[in-house]
């Protein structure tokens, strides 16, 4: 409903404030994906699956598109392309700090905030390409078929240095 009529912010909203355990898991993360509600997105993984390396994956694809729409033109969508991507720095500093997904709060769980940073942490750090997820999943490329490149060493940790070093950084 809220997405017919384009109340991406209400039904963000919405989404937060709703147990995601509550809602059809596959429809909201398409929807979201779709609309480029990726807060959200992010935060249905985390809360529902305590998946906190799929939105890292997502938020790659997205990565990607924006580097190679901003290489092909100039244009106020990929500016705000881009600024939805760099909410995967956001992400990224609150789960390796141990803290949840939009809001900042401690993760309940002690063991859940380590496994978190650790998974996310071996993700961004692998020095290779990995399959994900680890069952049934796929290759996790940064590199584009038509560029004629293989990939690179580190390829993630790379791929978001390109993308925005300082933020990366911070």
């Amino acid at each position: 409903h809220y997405s017919k009529k384009r109340l991406l912010d209400e039904l963000e909203q919405v989404i937060w404030h709703v147990n995601p355990r509550n809602l059809d898991i596959d429809q909201i993360v398409s929807m979201c994906h779709r609309e480029g509600m990726y807060e959200a997105m992010m935060y249905v993984w985390n809360k529902s699956m305590h998946d906190y390396v799929s939105p890292v994956v997502e938020m790659l694809k997205v990565v990607r598109s924006v580097l190679r729409d901003e290489a092909n033109s100039d244009n106020q969508q990929n500016v705000h392309n881009r600024q939805h991507s760099e909410k995967l720095f956001d992400y990224l500093k609150l789960i390796l700090t141990g803290k949840s997904f939009p809001e900042g709060s401690t993760i309940l769980a002690s063991d859940e905030a380590s496994d978190a940073r650790s998974a996310v942490y071996s993700f961004v750090f692998s020095g290779r390409c990995v399959v994900w997820p680890p069952v049934g999943g796929k290759l996790v490329l940064t590199a584009d078929d038509d560029e004629g490149f293989s990939e690179p060493t580190y390829p993630y940790l790379r791929l978001l240095l390109r993308f925005n070093t300082k933020k990366f950084l911070e």
